[in-house]
């Protein structure tokens, strides 16, 4: 993970874990999704070729297909729906207001 880091930049941890963190700016999804896609994973690919570690294994495209292009058909559902129906949250403090 430390040569990923290297590679990219950008990216912090929890002293008290062994998590990695990256955050983007926006929430333009889909665009995060694209750039992780056409600019991050193939760096990650090239690593992975180069350094060939018994424990990971690229994504192969049919695996991709099977497991992204169904989130991304969901995520781009629900902004339809999200603009087509309003949404709201009821909410009330100790005071009582709603």
């Amino acid at each position: 993970m430390e040569k990923v880091v290297e590679a990219e930049g950008g990216f912090y941890r929890e002293e008290s874990k062994n998590k990695w963190f990256k955050e983007l700016e926006g929430k333009n999804y889909l665009d995060h999704f694209d750039y992780y896609i056409n600019v991050f994973k193939p760096e990650v690919d090239k690593l992975i070729d180069s350094e060939q570690p018994g424990h990971i294994t690229k994504v192969s495209p049919a695996d991709f297909d099977d497991y992204s292009k169904p989130v991304m058909d969901r995520y781009r559902q629900r902004l339809v729906y999200a603009k087509q129906h309003k949404i709201t949250r009821l909410s009330w403090n100790s005071n009582h207001w709603r």
